[in-house]
């Protein structure tokens, strides 16, 4: 089942919640429900899918976008290519043939990782989006890709300079839900994960930052959180943050957590 939820106007989250089972990016003994998200923008002519999720997900994702899509011309973002976010590029490339692919992938062929059931169109191709530049070709004038502060493969993190939602990938993922009636949008302080359960939650994924030097990626940290005070942090997994106070708190404690 894909949970579907609009977190601003005419932005949705598609969201299947799966029980933590020792997945390789959680640390031992974690409990819970971890949502699994993808993210759809709507225009008058225009869609946007941020991730396509897990082949598991694959049905109920698909039923998600003909009945939300319709007949807007619709563009997919692969934030990196981790099997979490481009197992499903096929099948949506199958079902909608009005399609464009993009990523930041310097080096791999996006669309030669994924499987098709039929013979993609002519012409059809992964283009790379440059940082720093807003998807206004796409139609979405209002998102600008950013280079992430901290990622392992080639990742994407965006902004959405009208909500203020921080799209962050495999960052940011630690708030997991304890029961299916728990809001997948925190909004508040309550149960918050401790700076200590992050750390544990941001090296199990990015294991290297123990033995780093960490100067310059704190400088860098600094800089990316003075330039954007996102008011919503939107991950891939996990809880979304919602709320300027919250939001900010949230920073400050993954802060603490990676470099302290």
């Amino acid at each position: 089942m894909t949970l579907i939820e609009e977190i601003a106007e005419n932005l949705f989250v598609l969201s299947t919640l799966v029980p933590a089972n020792g997945r390789s990016w959680l640390p031992p003994g974690t409990t819970g429900l971890e949502p699994f998200n993808r993210y759809l923008a709507l225009s008058n002519s225009d869609a946007l899918l941020i991730d396509t999720g897990p082949r598991a997900h694959r049905a109920t994702v698909l039923e998600a976008l003909d009945r939300m899509v319709g007949a807007r011309r619709l563009t997919v973002m692969v934030t990196r290519s981790e099997l979490d976010c481009i197992s499903n590029v096929g099948a949506v490339v199958d079902r909608f043939p009005d399609l464009r692919v993009i990523g930041v992938m310097k080096n791999l062929p996006l669309l030669g990782l994924v499987h098709m059931e039929r013979t993609p169109r002519s012409g059809l191709t992964a283009e790379r989006m440059p940082m720093g530049r807003t998807l206004s070709d796409y139609g979405f004038e209002r998102f600008k890709p950013m280079p992430p502060v901290i990622k392992t493969l080639s990742t994407i993190w965006m902004i959405d300079e009208v909500s203020g939602a921080l799209f962050t990938s495999d960052s940011f993922s630690a708030d997991l839900m304890r029961r299916p009636d728990d809001p997948l949008v925190r909004r508040d302080v309550e149960d918050v994960p401790s700076p200590a359960t992050l750390r544990r939650h941001v090296l199990a994924k990015f294991d290297w930052l123990s033995q780093a030097n960490k100067a310059s990626l704190l400088s860098n940290w600094n800089r990316f959180f003075t330039d954007v005070r996102p008011a919503a942090i939107a991950p891939g997994l996990g809880r979304i943050q919602m709320g300027q106070d919250l939001v900010s708190r949230i920073i400050r404690d993954y802060k603490t957590a990676i470099f302290d």
